[in-house]
């Protein structure tokens, strides 16, 4: 008995316990496979989420500058319309100053034109007037006829004005058989106090008509008697006087030769009613 060695009995395995262990070791990596999984799809998801964000983020953000970008071209685009705009308005409004300018000193020449005055005088007929620069100069001649002496007197810049007188024995070589006497062919006026006759002389004899002017304008040695075709008051049968819708004016100066001037209006455009009765207020007999 001394010399045996004693065996030792082993201890016997429970089966619950060995259970445990292999159910505690096929437990924990389930677990752990879990809680991976749930951890990936966690972070996947923050991961995913965040990239989406800053796609989201970086997406806006370009949008935003491209609607800024847009923006500042139209701005651009405004503010280039704009400042054409101006400066074309600022051309247009320095070309419309520079042409109302350009009006108010023609006007001021035409002003200083139709003010200017010139002075006729013919010591022929003893006249001197003044009549408005514009006009030209008086171009004067005399004609003879089958008889006496005729003078007629043309502005070169208004041929519709005449001054025209007759001496008292004329005869018209050119229109000796005319139907209408001619109002140029005047040769004085007779005056018995307020009644006025006009002398003419119409186919180689002289004739009178009575005669209510229009208006006498005085001036300072006589008067003028302004008339139009109403003025004349002939005989029944006696030839109409060739005036038409014309102003005329009548003076007598009693002067040998010629011893009236009929002077006649055609154009009152170059001459107005008022700028002839000036003339005829400027006239002086010597």
């Amino acid at each position: 008995m001394d010399g045996l060695n004693p065996v030792k009995k082993s201890a016997s395995k429970n089966p619950a316990q060995k259970k445990v262990s292999k159910s505690v070791g096929k437990s924990m990596p389930q677990k752990n496979s879990l809680l991976s999984n749930i951890l990936a799809v966690v972070i996947t998801a923050v991961i995913v989420g965040g990239a989406i964000y800053v796609w989201q983020d970086r997406s806006n953000d370009e949008r935003l500058s491209e609607i800024e970008r847009n923006a500042k071209n139209v701005r651009d685009g405004y503010d280039r319309s704009l400042k054409n705009l101006e400066n074309e308005n600022r051309k247009a409004s320095e070309e419309v100053d520079k042409l109302l300018q350009e009006k108010e000193d023609l006007e001021s020449k035409v002003k200083l034109v139709e003010g200017a005055v010139k002075k006729y005088e013919n010591e022929e007929l003893g006249i001197t007037f003044s009549y408005p620069a514009i006009l030209g100069n008086l171009i004067y001649e005399k004609k003879a006829g089958q008889a006496g002496e005729k003078f007629i007197a043309r502005f070169d810049n208004n041929p519709s004005f005449v001054m025209a007188g007759v001496s008292e024995d004329y005869i018209d070589s050119e229109n000796s058989t005319s139907t209408e006497t001619n109002f140029e062919d005047f040769i004085r006026i007779d005056k018995n106090r307020d009644e006025y006759s006009y002398l003419v002389r119409y186919m180689g004899e002289t004739v009178e008509y009575a005669l209510e002017p229009l208006e006498v304008i005085d001036f300072s040695d006589g008067e003028a008697l302004l008339v139009d075709k109403n003025s004349f008051l002939g005989e029944p049968g006696t030839a109409a006087i060739g005036i038409g819708e014309n102003l005329g004016a009548l003076i007598s100066t009693d002067k040998e030769g010629f011893s009236g001037i009929a002077m006649l209006n055609s154009d009152f455009g170059r001459l107005s009613p008022e700028s002839f009765k000036e003339l005829l207020k400027s006239i002086e007999i010597k």
